[in-house]
């Protein structure tokens, strides 16, 4: 998270867990070494990335080949850009991309086996890293 008071509240949340490690980081500048993760899993944070192209090239970057990317939301596309119309201008263009153009952003990060779930109470993501 490159939030602060949120990196706070959840390394509240898992002080019990001593394998988690709680950073500040943007997504677009990430500072781990390339190959770095199996699994990367991003929850609510999407529509949030100022520079989504950039991010989706790091998270490419740090996982290892076949490495997985689940990009999740609890609300659908519609529902989420509904939403954020409705809320504060600061959130307002923030929306997920519906399926060809999410399909068209990650292709172009270089990842593939691409799958989407966009139906009413979720947005689900799924893509991998390919071998070569």
């Amino acid at each position: 998270d490159y939030a602060e008071e949120m990196v706070q509240v959840c390394k509240a949340k898992y002080a019990s867990f001593p394998n988690v490690s709680i950073l500040v980081q943007q997504v677009e500048k990430l500072s781990f070494n390339s190959g770095s993760f199996d699994a990367i899993t991003c929850f609510g944070l999407f529509p949030h990335l100022e520079n989504k192209e950039e991010a989706l090239r790091q998270m490419n970057r740090v996982l290892r080949k076949e490495g997985r990317l689940i990009i999740a939301h609890a609300l659908s596309s519609t529902e989420l850009r509904n939403h954020h119309c409705k809320a504060e201008l600061v959130v307002a263009q923030d929306w997920l991309p519906e399926g060809a153009k999410m399909k068209k952003l990650l292709k172009q990060a270089g990842f593939d086996k691409i799958q989407i779930q966009d139906e009413p109470g979720r947005y689900v993501c799924l893509s991998v890293k390919p071998q070569m």
